[in-house]
């Protein structure tokens, strides 16, 4: 007999840890696999929130350069330009942030 037929008469090594343990190790798994999950799905609802900030502020902003006329006007919309998608950050910033300090 050879030493590779002797490998599979073996039992898995699952097995030879005993069910308590294979039951707990499947469990500490199971409970990873969850929690990963639910960190992607949190993230994926902030980065929607923060979406929907931004558009809301962007209409905001040409809301108001409506109210406006003559060069204020054009020079409004042109800061406030349409949003791209990807080119700016979705992270909130603070008013430091905001006013370049």
């Amino acid at each position: 007999m050879n030493t590779y037929s002797s490998l599979w008469n073996r039992p898995p090594p699952a097995s030879r840890l005993g069910p308590g343990l294979a039951w707990a190790l499947l469990a500490v798994a199971a409970l990873g696999l969850l929690l990963a999950f639910s960190q992607v799905v949190q993230g994926g609802v902030r980065q929607a929130k923060l979406q929907r900030q931004a558009s809301a502020a962007h209409q905001d902003a040409l809301w108001r350069c409506s109210t406006l006329v003559g060069a204020s006007r054009l020079g409004c919309l042109q800061q406030a330009r349409p949003l791209q998608p990807g080119a700016a950050t979705l992270e909130p910033r603070t008013a430091l942030q905001a006013a370049g300090g």
